[in-house]
C-alpha cells in the first residue's frame, strides 16, 4: 500500500491537508529513533582514533563508569552517546551529540553534553598549542561545575582496555526508554496569551505561537491539546479576543483531541483594590458598579480544573466556561464584600466608563499617522470592554 503524500514539489505551494501528511508521517520516526540512534553508537566500533580503546568501549566505559556511580538513567544515556558525532561530525562532535539529545534530556544534562569537548581539553590542549583553561570562560554557568566533573569522573578516564565495561545490551532499555519519552506525552496544556492585548502581540502571541505548538503536537504525536482561553470571547470586540477564537477554530478543525477552557476573571485582578483598601483608600468602580457582574475564579481552582481535561472523557472535544464559586456579583457588591471583611466601612470611587470613549474619539485621527497610538486606542477599547461587559 503506497503510503499518503504531499501533492507539492515546493513548500510554498503545500496546503493544511499537505503538511498534516508530513507531520503524521515525522511523528512515526520517534518511533524508530532509539534504534536508529544505537545503530549510528555502533559504527564507533573498531574506530580507535589512536586511542588504546575504539570510540564504541570508550562510549560504554563512560555511561558504566556513570552507572556505577549511581547516576540516573537519562545522566548515563548522556554519558553513553555523548561522542556519537566523533566520525560524522569530528569539528563539532559534542554539539551533534548534544542538538540529538536536547528534546529529552534536561538543560544541565544537555549543556554537559553540549561543552564536554572544551571541557576535555583541559586535559590535552596545552600539547596541540591551545589554551587548556579554555573551559574558564564558562566559569560563571551554573552548569560549569556538572561538566568538569563528568569529564573528570567519568570521561577522561575511560581509554582502559582493562576497566570491565558493561556491553551495548546493558544500556538498550535506557536508550529505548529516553528516547521514547517525549514521544509518551499526552497532552499539552497552552496557557499562553498576549500580556498586552494589542493588535500585533496578539496575533503573535494568542494565535500565531499556539499554533507552533499545535503543530509540534501534531509532529511528536501528541493525543491531546488543552487551551486556557478566555470567557470574554463570547462577546468578541477587541483584538485579542479574534485571535483566540481563530486560534480556537484551528484547533477544533486539527484531528486532535481537545478541551478549550474559557475561565471568567480571575480573584487575582482584585488583589490592586485590596491593596488600595489596606491603604485606607477608596475602591474603584465604573459607572454605578452594577452594570456588570462576574464571578473570579482563583488561580489554584482553574489550575485544578485545567489538569482534569487530561483524562476525563466527558471533557474530550469540548468547549467549557468555567467561573469561580457562588453567585455571580457586582463589583460594587465585591467591594462592601472586601469592606466588611477588612472591618472598614465602604468608601467608593465612581470612574464614568464613557470616559474611555471621548479618549478613544480623540486620539482616533492620529491612530493614521502612529502605531503607538494605535495600540494606545487598543488599551483604551479593552479598558471599555472591562468596565463594561460581564464576565
Amino acid at each position: 500500500m503506497t503510503e499518503n503524500r504531499a501533492k507539492f514539489t515546493q513548500m510554498k505551494d503545500g496546503d493544511a491537508e499537505d503538511y498534516s501528511i508530513i507531520a503524521a508521517s515525522n511523528a512515526k520516526d520517534y518511533d524508530h529513533l532509539a534504534d536508529k540512534v544505537l545503530t549510528h553508537l555502533q559504527m564507533l566500533k573498531d574506530d580507535y582514533g589512536g586511542f588504546q580503546v575504539d570510540r564504541l568501549t570508550h562510549s560504554l566505559q563512560t555511561a558504566t563508569r556513570a552507572y556505577r556511580d549511581g547516576r540516573d538513567e537519562e545522566y548515563v544515556v548522556c554519558a553513553l552517546i555523548h561522542d556519537i558525532g566523533d566520525n560524522l561530525a569530528p569539528a563539532n562532535h559534542a554539539e551533534f551529540a548534544a542538538t540529538i539529545l536536547q528534546p529529552f534530556v534536561s538543560e544541565e544534562n544537555y549543556w554537559i553534553v553540549k561543552h564536554h569537548g572544551i571541557f576535555q581539553g583541559y586535559y590535552f590542549f596545552e600539547f596541540l598549542g591551545l589554551d587548556k583553561n579554555m573551559r574558564e570562560q564558562f566559569i560563571d554557568n551554573p552548569y560549569y561545575e556538572s561538566c568538569k566533573e563528568f569529564c573528570e569522573k567519568y570521561d577522561q578516564n575511560s581509554f582502559d582496555p582493562d576497566y570491565e565495561t558493561l556491553e551495548l545490551e546493558f544500556f538498550i532499555p535506557m536508550v529505548k526508554k529516553l528516547f521514547k519519552k517525549n514521544h509518551d506525552a499526552h497532552a499539552i496544556i497552552s496557557c499562553i496569551s498576549s500580556r498586552t492585548g494589542v493588535k500585533k502581540d496578539t496575533w503573535d502571541v494568542d494565535f500565531s505561537l499556539n499554533m507552533h505548538l499545535l503543530n509540534g503536537a501534531k509532529f511528536a504525536g501528541i493525543k491531546k491539546f488543552i487551551y486556557l482561553s478566555a470567557i470574554c470571547v463570547q462577546v468578541p470586540k477587541l483584538n485579542f479576543q479574534y485571535a483566540k477564537l481563530a486560534f480556537e477554530k484551528n484547533l477544533e478543525n486539527s484531528k486532535i483531541d481537545y478541551t478549550i477552557i474559557r475561565p471568567t476573571a480571575f480573584f487575582k485582578s482584585l488583589s490592586g483594590q485590596i491593596k488600595r483598601i489596606k491603604q485606607n483608600k477608596k475602591f474603584i468602580v465604573f459607572d454605578n458598579g452594577k452594570k456588570t457582574k462576574s464571578k473570579p475564579i482563583s488561580g489554584e481552582d482553574l489550575s485544578e480544573f485545567i489538569v482534569s481535561a487530561i483524562n476525563n472523557k466527558n471533557m474530550k472535544n469540548k468547549i467549557i466556561p468555567i467561573g469561580g464559586p457562588g453567585p455571580a456579583r457586582t463589583f460594587k457588591e465585591f467591594g462592601e464584600l472586601i469592606f466588611q471583611i477588612a472591618g472598614l466601612s465602604p468608601k467608593f470611587f465612581y470612574f464614568p466608563s464613557f470616559v474611555f470613549k471621548i479618549l478613544i474619539y480623540i486620539m482616533k485621527p492620529l491612530s493614521l499617522v502612529s502605531v503607538k497610538i494605535v495600540d494606545k486606542i487598543e488599551f483604551l477599547k479593552i479598558a471599555h470592554y472591562y468596565a463594561t461587559e460581564s464576565m
